[in-house]
């Protein structure tokens, strides 16, 4: 597989280093704006952490209610391993957009880490309203579901239930068309 920075003699920190020069010259040009959130990104991309929180900071001084600044900070924060500062920051997203898609799945991914389930099922519930073909917050709701459903039954009830939904399987014999002769399969019409 041929990879474009290695064999231009550049490692990753490299790749971002003509983006982060032009973002930072915008910035200086206009440090009121809102450009230190795409720089932001780029430092936390190539793993300048500290950095790229340091520039949020300043930025959002100018610009608190900056959505997509918010989103890179909880971003920063789920970096460095911050889920209290995450939380903060996807918390606000959500004060400013109700619907926003990236904080309900961080906020239901960190809610669920933490060991608070019932608050994780209900960011992933939230998550389905606003995005119902949503399948990675399907599949976590559907487990979360199962797993308190498990906790609840006695474990005697589960081995009885377990014993008794045992049912010999019986599979139904396929209808023959009358017309044709032959097994008539799923309707395909609609």
């Amino acid at each position: 597989m041929f990879n474009y920075h290695n064999n231009l003699g550049i490692g990753p920190r490299m790749a971002y280093t003509s983006e982060i020069d032009k973002l930072e010259r915008r910035w200086k040009e206009n440090p009121q704006g809102t450009v230190f959130a795409p720089l932001a990104e780029v430092y936390r991309k190539d793993g300048q952490l500290e950095r790229a929180r340091e520039v949020l900071q300043q930025g959002l001084v100018n610009n608190p209610d900056h959505i997509p600044g918010n989103i890179v900070l909880g971003r920063c924060c789920l970096d460095m391993g911050d889920d209290g500062g995450a939380e903060a920051a996807f918390s606000h997203v959500l004060e400013l957009d109700p619907e926003n898609v990236i904080a309900l799945k961080a906020l239901g991914e960190i809610t669920e880490r933490q060991g608070r389930l019932a608050e994780a099922s209900q960011w992933l519930g939230r998550l389905m309203q606003v995005d119902p073909t949503n399948d990675d917050a399907r599949l976590h709701l559907r487990r979360r579901s199962t797993a308190t459903s498990n906790r609840e039954r006695p474990a005697s009830a589960s081995r009885a239930s377990r014993s008794s939904d045992r049912a010999p399987t019986v599979f139904a014999r396929p209808e023959r068309s009358r017309a044709s002769g032959r097994y008539a399969g799923p309707s395909t019409r609609t």
